[in-house]
């Protein structure tokens, strides 16, 4: 299987990781942490996702061979060097429960962070955000956990 997607995982892999530089660079992401995965085809088994230490040891300066090809159903790693995201969990979450997701961010927006760590809501910034509401955020659960997995799933269901 792996082999028949071979060149639209190399287009896939670039994607992921120049987005990833854009991310970093426009101060969605930071050093400490985020991760990010895509579906390598419509509802595949397999995924492009970060490697652990990302932000910390490149600052987001990724290249395609830096991602990791990974088995949704079993976690586990195909091909690619480094460990899987502390994150791993919540990804593969949002991936079995929405089958047509194609892509997960997990980013840390500097503006965004203040509101997640007060709890707060984000409030309607603007006329063209009012029909969207104030943006809400999953339960607080601890980092890395099964918990905090099943959190963002019933977040996103809403």
């Amino acid at each position: 299987m792996i082999e028949t997607l071979l060149p639209d995982l190399i287009h896939l892999r670039a994607t992921l990781s120049s987005t990833a530089r854009m991310l970093y660079d426009r101060r969605m992401l930071d050093s400490a942490g985020g991760n990010l995965s895509l579906r390598t085809a419509p509802e595949a088994d397999t995924v492009l996702m970060t490697a652990r230490f990302q932000g910390a040891k490149l600052r987001w300066q990724i290249g395609p061979d830096d991602l990791l090809l990974v088995r949704i159903s079993e976690a586990q790693v195909l091909e690619g060097e480094g460990e899987l995201s502390r994150e791993t969990l919540m990804h593969l979450a949002v991936y079995k429960a929405f089958p047509e997701a194609g892509a997960v961010i997990h980013a840390h927006p500097v503006h965004l962070m203040p509101f997640v760590s007060a709890g707060l809501e984000l409030p309607p910034m603007s006329e063209q955000t009012d029909k969207f509401g104030p943006l809400r955020f999953a339960q607080p659960a601890r980092q890395h956990s099964q918990e905090l997995a099943d959190a963002v799933v019933e977040a996103l269901a809403e």
